[in-house]
């Protein structure tokens, strides 16, 4: 995962995955029945799952976001950097990554595990040093 600048440039050894909003509520496959469905959650799935597998046998923390103790928690575990997958990018997980950066945490977008993502969107995350990767970079940059 190619990012120079030391101060942003993601850290394997200290990552969090924070799965963002993945709740059958916003799946859109059919007869899933999600109540608020947003399009593009479902196909999204099989990389989060990958994710999931890779941060689990490198015992990394995974994170279901739920409460507003994330911080705390994060700082806890030692996790320095963010691994951004989930649903629906242009509301929480667009929020959660900006947040993330203002609090000095280094942050990863993985852009084909988040629905709704849009160029213009991944173009402002790049531009405040948010690395931008798929799932198969970022299993590499994992060792997995």
């Amino acid at each position: 995962m190619a990012h120079e600048d030391p101060y942003t440039r993601p850290l394997a050894e200290s990552a969090a995955l924070l799965l963002i909003d993945m709740q059958r509520d916003f799946l859109d496959a059919p007869g899933a029945n999600g109540v608020m469905a947003v399009a593009g959650t479902n196909a999204v799935i099989p990389g989060i799952a990958k994710l999931a597998r890779a941060f689990r046998q490198r015992g990394l923390p995974i994170v279901h976001v739920v409460d507003t103790q994330l911080e705390q928690h994060l700082r806890g575990n030692s996790s320095s950097t963010v691994v951004f997958a989930g649903c629906n990018f242009p509301n929480c997980p667009r929020t959660s990554i900006y947040e993330a950066s203002e609090r000095d945490f280094r942050v990863v977008l993985v852009s084909d595990a988040v629905s709704g993502t849009y160029e213009r969107g991944i173009n402002e995350c790049r531009a405040i040093g948010v690395t931008v990767a798929e799932v198969s970079e970022t299993l590499d940059w994992l060792g997995q």
